[in-house]
């Protein structure tokens, strides 16, 4: 069971780690033309929660439906206003994947900045589940 629901988690990263930062900046597969028209809509929907991180203040929006996790940056982060959103896809074969797309309303470098930390972020993850599978 282990390793299926760490095989899961791979693929579910796996998606994030092959889109540039002009793909992922274009907010095309956020859906929302601002990052506070993204977080005023999550507000409204009963299926999120939000958390607030410690010390540094993202704003982290569950969606159980569908499987949504939004990333929005704190104020006075380099590259605010931005939300990253990740999104867990599973296709008509059953496999699981991640969609990670981001809006941010900040200059080029810092927002392409954010999205290479994500990506390394999801890169990270998928070397853990990946050694913890071959244990």
């Amino acid at each position: 069971m282990r390793k299926i629901v760490a095989l899961t988690i791979t693929l579910f990263l796996f998606a994030a780690l092959h889109a540039n930062s002009d793909e992922l900046n274009s907010g095309k597969g956020v859906g929302f033309k601002t990052v506070d028209d993204a977080l005023a809509f999550l507000k409204t929907k009963a299926s999120v929660t939000f958390t607030v991180t410690k010390p540094d203040g993202w704003i982290i929006a569950n969606d159980s439906a569908p499987f949504t996790i939004w990333s929005f940056t704190p104020e006075g982060h380099y590259a605010y206003p931005a939300v990253v959103k990740r999104e867990l896809k599973q296709n008509e074969k059953g496999e699981v994947s991640i969609e990670m797309t981001a809006l941010c309303q900040a200059q080029k470098e810092p927002c392409d900045r954010l999205i290479k930390e994500f990506q390394d972020m999801n890169n990270k993850a998928r070397k853990n589940v990946q050694d913890n599978l071959n244990k």
